[in-house]
């Protein structure tokens, strides 16, 4: 069906009953819940799967989806990955598995938790919070500007680091 943003009756996580995930039901970006018909579309598709997950009651996460998430920006960036949305309380396992790759990797553990995948579920790289992309936001803290990446950056840079792979091996096939 066609998805249009905000319309939270069109959204993927409309019918889930996870409080999580129904708060991101009517933003700009287009989540599926965690579960194999959205691998299986990032698997038809060859996209990269862009994993977060959360909790309700968690402020990072929160403020993510509020201030991060809602911008047209980090949606058009996000737009070109399978997005997936977790509810830790629910999936604990999937949780466990991240944490573990994010921790080991890059010496983060913390909430809400973000994941490139690749269309098989593979972390590639991750983060917990990032800074709202709003330049207004990044200038009130000048100690912060050019320290911590935008989500849109990180999106962009792995997204053409994974097309261009994509385009080498079609060459060498």
């Amino acid at each position: 069906s066609m998805y249009l943003p905000g319309d939270p009756r069109l959204s993927p996580l409309h019918a889930q009953q996870s409080p999580h995930l129904k708060q991101h039901a009517e933003g700009l970006v287009k989540w599926f819940p965690w579960g194999a018909e959205a691998v299986r579309h990032a698997q038809a598709e060859r996209c990269l799967i862009f994993l977060s997950i959360g909790y309700h009651t968690c402020h990072p996460a929160r403020v993510m989806c509020d201030s991060v998430f809602s911008l047209h920006n980090v949606a058009k960036s996000l737009s070109n990955f399978v997005c997936i949305k977790v509810d830790s309380l629910e999936h604990p396992e999937i949780q466990k598995i991240y944490l573990k790759f994010l921790q080991y990797n890059h010496g983060i553990s913390g909430m809400p938790i973000c994941v490139i995948c690749s269309p098989d579920l593979d972390p590639m790289c991750g983060w917990s919070y990032l800074e709202n992309d709003n330049p207004k936001h990044l200038a009130q803290d000048p100690k912060k500007k050019g320290v911590y990446p935008t989500l849109s950056n990180m999106l962009e840079t792995v997204f053409d680091n994974w097309i261009g792979k994509q385009r080498k091996t079609e060459e060498i096939a």
